[in-house]
């Protein structure tokens, strides 16, 4: 979707069109649902969080045509409703064992995932999601973060270094 359409999304959703929420969540809950469970990694807590975003979008107060980068307002929406949810949440400390076993019983096969999840630091993970789930360029990531692009081309290499460092076997 593109910049514009989710402006008059916007707007449409601040005059109660339920067909503009339609829209919007055939558009991207899937990809706000996969960025909070990269944050919360539990299937149930990320689509709570999605949908909380979405529902938030619904009582948008600022001037949406003052949004330049729909998908960066989308994602840092996401992160910070789902480091909300983390700050609220009683979060227990468990063994290895039974995050393995909690692993395990998931009906999905998400072990590649996590696993690389697991490997990253915050910042890393904000760029591999950035990069991978949300499919933005390297060039894109760094401008939105403020950084140079050879920093973030540097961090990637790092990331992917780590990742083959998991599976190489």
């Amino acid at each position: 979707m593109s910049t514009e359409k989710f402006i008059n999304c916007v707007v449409a959703l601040q005059n109660k069109d339920m067909k503009a929420l339609r829209m919007i969540y055939e558009a991207y809950y899937k990809l706000l649902r996969d960025t909070a469970r990269g944050y919360v990694r539990n299937k149930e807590d990320a689509e709570d969080i999605a949908m909380t975003v979405i529902e938030k979008l619904c009582d948008y107060r600022g001037d949406p045509k003052k949004i330049v980068n729909h998908v960066g307002l989308l994602v840092r929406m996401t992160q910070n409703e789902a480091i909300n949810f983390l700050h609220r949440s009683e979060r227990a400390v468990c063994t290895e064992s039974e995050v393995l076993a909690t692993r395990a019983c998931e009906q999905e096969d998400n072990l590649f995932y996590y696993d690389v999840l697991d490997l990253l630091d915050d910042a890393e993970k904000d760029i591999f999601i950035k990069h991978i789930v949300w499919d933005l360029t390297l060039k894109r990531i760094a401008r939105d973060r403020g950084e140079a692009y050879i920093t973030v081309k540097r961090k990637y290499k790092k990331i992917k270094d780590k990742i083959a460092t998991l599976y190489k076997n």
